[in-house]
């Protein structure tokens, strides 16, 4: 199944790094999923890891579709994430 996260702000956290926010608009999501990120300014995507999940400021297992939430990147910088 496709997994579809559409970013609407992206920051960063002392501690924990890039984080977006969004809603995930198809699909399931869980700490530790692999997601595409893209495209970059090439139309490329590339593979990132989700480390943990947040939803009003609480840890969550899993998101599903229709859903708002943070998730934290592992090893992604700010500057990599578009919302465009």
């Amino acid at each position: 199944m496709k997994t579809e996260f559409v970013v609407e702000e992206i920051f960063s956290v002392t501690g924990v790094g890039t984080v977006v926010s969004g809603v995930l608009n198809t699909g399931k999501l869980a700490a530790g999923d692999v997601l595409n990120l893209g495209p970059d300014p090439l139309g490329k995507f590339r593979p990132v890891t989700v480390k943990s999940i947040e939803r009003k400021r609480l840890p969550i297992k899993q998101l599903e579709a229709g859903q708002s939430a943070a998730l934290a990147l592992k090893k992604v910088k700010k500057s990599e994430v578009s919302q465009e």
